[in-house]
């Protein structure tokens, strides 16, 4: 699960110099926002310098791209940094690090189409009925879909046992 990243080194995107190219990155992440994604910014260290007011999208993810050996160190945080490539079964990738746990980040927030970590129900709230949901699904009582498991995963160990649900309990109580 990550977040969804906009990529605007290509040519079209040089409306208006450095304001217009910053106007149209943050209309379309201020949107996909306000639709419940988490969302970010990918470029290199050049167009972030030139291209791009980093003052006004720092606030979102960024995804740097320098295929140097080093680790770039520019005057602003990134949460992936684009190494260069690799070749794999005979294909091209692309090689990067990711130092953000995107994953948890967007489950515990509910975005990207999840339910918020513990509304296994997905009405906005965390409550005892989640947590029978959770305990039936532990002891093979009732299926969950795949957003519903995700909800239900406190732990992030990929099962769904009477220990997400305990948690689940606790939280809808305030005690987590």
């Amino acid at each position: 699960e990550f977040p969804i990243y906009i990529d605007i080194e290509d040519e079209h995107w040089q409306v208006g110099k450095k304001k217009g190219v910053t106007d149209a990155i943050c209309a379309f992440c201020d949107y996909l926002e306000s639709l419940g994604f988490v969302v970010g910014v990918y470029s290199n260290q050049y167009w972030f310098a030139n291209n791009i007011d980093i003052e006004r999208v720092k606030k979102y993810s960024i995804w740097l791209a320098d295929y140097r050996a080093k680790k770039p160190k520019p005057k602003y945080a990134y949460d992936i940094w684009q190494t260069g490539y690799a070749t794999y079964a005979g294909k091209k990738l692309d090689a990067d690090i990711c130092y953000k746990d995107f994953e948890k980040a967007i489950k515990i927030a509910g975005a990207n189409g999840f339910h918020k970590l513990g509304d296994i129900d997905g009405d906005g709230k965390v409550t005892a009925a989640d947590a029978r949901t959770a305990l039936r699904a532990a002891v093979g009582k009732e299926k969950l879909n795949a957003v519903e498991k995700a909800a239900a995963d406190m732990d992030f160990d990929g099962q769904i046992t009477a220990d997400d649900s305990r948690t689940i309990l606790r939280k809808s109580v305030g005690k987590e």
